[in-house]
């Protein structure tokens, strides 16, 4: 089973809109690390990197959003790869 913080890797959310939420209101979940910078920089919802000095899953959070990468991460591709398999594989065979 995955812990948080392995859970949360592949995961793009505005900390600011997560934290928030307060457990009551969806997230926008952003298919990538480009889409979440996007909504930050038009928004101007940035979340201080010096808050999350104790670690945890917010620093997982934590993106590029200054300087997001062109294409997806490894991590990214795995998890698309995964979730295309699950698609294309035929069910009660």
């Amino acid at each position: 089973m995955l812990n948080s913080l392995q859970l949360v890797t592949n995961t793009h959310v505005n900390i600011v809109d997560l934290l928030d939420a307060g457990g009551t209101k969806v997230v926008t979940r952003f298919p990538s690390e480009k889409a979440l910078s996007e909504y930050t920089l038009a928004t101007r919802k940035f979340f201080p990197r010096e808050n999350v000095r104790a670690g945890g899953v917010l620093r997982a959070l934590l993106r590029r959003i200054l300087h997001p990468p062109d294409e997806p991460t490894r991590q990214e591709l795995g998890r698309n790869n995964r979730q295309a398999r699950s698609r294309e594989s035929p069910r009660g065979k």
